[in-house]
């Protein structure tokens, strides 16, 4: 009775605010040619690490580190779509080591090796690189 307002859902179960959740996806987004570090996402979210894991996870359904390996696979399928580019430097603009890494998480994550999955997309071979 003496309650006037529900707290938000996310912050009830300890996820982020609104704009934390904003503030960090763009950053990724931002920054997925690089270096994205736990730290640099709690940074901006204005909350110490050890907080910041449990509540991007419960806000976002994974852990931080899943999330940016996600947002990578899911920028190398747009440019494998897009562009004519080989598969070693769509790896390197996705922030990832080398076209073996690249690989080796687009398979985790996709079910399929990039290759495959660019050739049934764009219907055509693709010579290799």
């Amino acid at each position: 009775m003496g309650e006037t307002t529900a707290p938000d859902k996310d912050q009830a179960r300890g996820g982020l605010a609104p704009w934390q959740i904003r503030k960090v996806a763009n950053y990724v987004d931002a920054h997925l040619d690089r270096t994205i570090r736990n730290e640099d996402l709690a940074a901006v979210a204005r909350l110490n690490a050890s907080h910041f894991g449990r509540a991007f996870r419960n806000s976002f359904g994974e852990p931080p580190h899943e999330y940016v390996i996600r947002r990578r696979i899911e920028r190398a399928q747009g440019l494998m779509l897009s562009t004519d580019a080989p598969l070693s430097a769509i790896a390197l603009d996705c922030g990832l080591a080398d076209q073996a890494h690249l690989s080796r998480l687009f398979r985790r994550v996709v079910g399929e090796s990039p290759r495959a999955w660019r050739r049934a997309r764009i219907g055509e071979p693709i010579e290799s690189v």
